[in-house]
């Protein structure tokens, strides 16, 4: 076994637990603020609605193939540093793809150099940002005992609700000054964390021998991974989509969407946040919260349908999706991680990681695309997309 796998609950220190909460919820106020603001910005620039959604989904693509990579370094040589890669890597490469953003409308180049340096740009920003999730799941693994997993690992989802909530909540108050300020001020704070990460994340000595990978342990989780990528893309296809949604069908310039767009997300983010609260806090078993959370995210992807003829179904589809996926992520962390074992959590982690990563992928250039389309097809998908994905997750192989 590992060095840095314990079943010790004692070391899960309420230091510990906000040097994790706080990294990754800077992650997601990134990724929520950038969901928020990238379309309406990116049509400024000149792009089109599915180049917009190509950038976001690369970025995806080095995080799915990144995060197990990560996961496997930090079972080897422990968390820490794997961690603060990942936060200094989010506050260095969000300045840096912030400055792209604001200085492109007024370089004149061309459309397709301007997509090239955002694209190459948020491949830069993906490569050190996979750490951090996996480095964050396989701490909080190390330090908890199976019978409370799932509601330890409760905490990580519990990060990026409170992430999206705060994200919009930048966004929406700060738009009218510049939609870039909350990106700004995002990457700053995490000078701040790293600092007090650095302080509270123990160091765990390396490895003696290179912690093996799942092997046959592998099948698992095969299909669970599909599922989480599954029902990933739709959260993808949402969140990026939404914004041209709320501008299509209220007839809003870029700050006045990103200012709403940030309501709708931080609406969808408090209902995110309760159902995770709820789980960590009840710690209830992982396949009926599975069924449950994917049944109320199909449920509110469907209503999206409708709102072109009742706008007003915008916010109940926000807080059932919210609490629907809220439900979901933890459930299948922890699922995750109970069917491997303890010396490869990092592997683990980093492979849901890099499933939730994979639905951003095809999630936001195909939620784009299918958008372009119709957006009556692009959410009918994203919600059957989740019934696919929960079935998969609830299947459980033989040992």
């Amino acid at each position: 076994m590992s060095s840095t796998s314990s079943t010790n609950t004692a070391r899960l220190t309420g230091p510990l637990k906000l040097a994790l909460f706080s990294g990754l919820m800077l992650f997601a106020m990134g990724q929520s603020v950038l969901f928020a603001i990238f379309g309406p910005v990116a049509r400024e620039i000149g792009l089109a609605d599915w180049q917009a959604g190509a950038v976001i989904s690369l970025s995806a693509l080095v995080v799915t193939i990144c995060s197990p990579l990560w996961g496997r370094y930090s079972d080897r040589v422990g968390r820490r540093g794997p961690f603060l890669v990942g936060i200094a890597g989010f506050g260095v490469m969000t300045l840096v793809f912030t400055g792209l953003l604001a200085s492109l409308p007024g370089l004149g180049l061309p459309t397709s150099a301007s997509f090239a340096l955002l694209l190459l740009a948020r491949v830069a920003y993906a490569v050190p940002v996979a750490a951090g999730q996996p480095a964050a799941a396989g701490a909080i693994a190390d330090a908890s005992d199976p019978e409370t997993r799932a509601a330890s690992l409760a905490l990580l989802g519990a990060a990026f609700g409170a992430g999206t909530i705060l994200g919009p909540a930048f966004a929406a108050t700060l738009a009218g000054i510049g939609p870039l300020i909350p990106l700004v001020i995002i990457a700053l704070a995490a000078i701040p964390a790293a600092v007090f990460a650095a302080r509270h994340i123990p160091a765990t000595p390396p490895a003696a021998e290179t912690p093996p990978g799942l092997g046959s342990t592998g099948r698992r989780v095969a299909l669970l991974l599909v599922g989480v990528a599954s029902a990933f893309f739709t959260v993808a296809a949402v969140q990026q989509s939404l914004a041209f949604y709320v501008q299509d069908i209220f007839g809003l310039d870029a700050p006045a969407t990103a200012q709403r767009t940030g309501l709708f997300f931080m609406v969808l983010a408090l209902a995110n946040l309760a159902a995770i609260l709820t789980v960590s806090r009840v710690n209830p078993p992982t396949r009926p919260t599975l069924a449950l959370g994917g049944a109320l995210g199909a449920v509110g992807a469907a209503l999206l349908v409708a709102v072109p003829s009742a706008p007003w179904l915008l916010w109940p589809a926000m807080v059932i999706m919210g609490l629907g996926f809220g439900a979901f992520m933890p459930a299948a962390q922890g699922e995750a991680s109970l069917r491997v074992p303890a010396d490869v959590q990092g592997a683990v982690g980093g492979l849901v990681a890099s499933a939730m990563a994979a639905g951003f992928i095809i999630g936001p250039i195909g939620g784009t695309a299918l958008y372009g389309m119709d957006p009556a097809l692009a959410y009918g998908v994203a919600a059957a997309a989740v019934v696919i994905g929960t079935a998969l997750t609830l299947y459980r192989p033989p040992v």
